[in-house]
This record gives structure tokens, sequence and C-alpha cells, in this order.
């Protein structure tokens, strides 16, 4: 998989799948909390992985791509606990 980002990409792949996946079969509430999930642990990731593992996405300094994710996490949890369940 040379020049297309490498499993960093694939993972990605998967979880924009899961995401929606949940969001058809479960609803807007749910797929949020999964997509909260999911930038929580690219937050973890891009604090613990070296640079050649996250590669493309590595985009700004370490600190500030975890404390991006991380927010945008959180702030996604706080607004889809706010949605009507189902």
């Amino acid at each position: 998989m040379s020049g297309t980002g490498g499993p960093s990409v694939v993972l990605v792949s998967i979880a924009v799948a899961s995401v929606a996946g949940v969001a058809v079969l479960s609803g807007p509430r749910e797929a949020g909390y999964v997509l909260a999930a999911v930038l929580a642990a690219v937050a973890v990731a891009r604090a613990l992985l070296p640079l050649r593992v996250v590669g493309p996405f590595a985009v700004r300094s370490r600190a500030i791509d975890v404390g991006v994710c991380g927010a945008l996490a959180l702030s996604l949890a706080v607004v889809s606990y706010a949605l009507p369940a189902g």
C-alpha cells in the first residue's frame, strides 16, 4: 500500500464505516458516541505512537493534535448526550 497512507488509512476507513453503520442501525446519538470514541482513540494513538506509525494524520505538533482530538471527542460526546434517544 505504498503511497496510500498505509494501515492508518485502513483503520480510519473502518472507523468511518462503523460510525455510518451505527448511524443507520441505531441512530445519531449512538453514532455520535462511537465517533467520540474513535476521536478519543485517535488522540491516545497520536499521543503514544511515533510519527512513522501515524503517518499522514500527524498534521500539527503532537500536543495540538492530541488536544484538538480530545476536545472534539469530549464535545461530540456531550452533544450526542443531548440528542433524543433512538
